[in-house]
């Protein structure tokens, strides 16, 4: 989880990680997930740029075909064969709007990145929900990124702030900031 100013590169550097778990992690699911479409396809769009420069650019050597699933909020790299049976790498890019908690369900995934969390009532409501994506039988199989900006005051920024104060009740990793205070050597 983050606290983040505007324009510092949290939308490019979620792309960056959906793109690379989708190419180099066989049958990965990725889910950027917002409670407006806009942040959501904005940062769908920055995925989609870098798998184009990867399919076009790399002498094939990145490439994964989409033939099943090649939409504006959901790309799967797979093959479909004549009797139209897929196979294939099986690695998932999915765009999802949680403008209601509940709406993010799905499969087990390898990571959800939740964008412009400082501006999301229902922050704490999905995250929490959405424990049941990241864990199979009690045991953990992916990772949730929550990228947050301060800008925000009031309802919409409360779940960000209660989350941010006490990141183990979330089961978030804690970091100590330490910056302004004097330290003995």
């Amino acid at each position: 989880m983050a606290f983040k100013s505007r324009a510092v590169g949290a939308s490019e550097i979620a792309a960056s990680n959906c793109v690379h778990a989708y190419t180099f992690h066989k049958g990965s699911i990725n889910i950027v997930t917002a409670f407006l479409d806009d942040y959501v396809s904005k940062t769908l769009s920055k995925c989609w740029v870098q798998l184009t420069f990867l399919n076009t650019e790399t002498d094939g050597v990145f490439r994964h075909v989409r033939m099943k699933i090649d939409t504006e909020d959901h790309k799967r790299a797979s093959k479909v064969d004549r009797d139209k049976n897929e196979s294939g790498w099986m690695s998932e890019i999915v765009g999802m709007l949680h403008d209601k908690p509940r709406k993010l369900r799905g499969d087990r995934v390898y990571s959800l990145y939740y964008e412009e969390s400082g501006s999301d009532a229902m922050l704490e409501t999905s995250y929490v929900q959405s424990e049941a994506l990241v864990k199979v039988g009690g045991k953990r199989c992916g990772s949730r990124f929550v990228f947050g900006t301060g800008g925000d005051e009031g309802p919409a920024l409360a779940g960000l702030k209660k989350m941010f104060y006490n990141p183990e009740s979330y089961k978030i990793l804690p970091y100590k900031n330490t910056y302004g205070q004097d330290k003995q050597v």
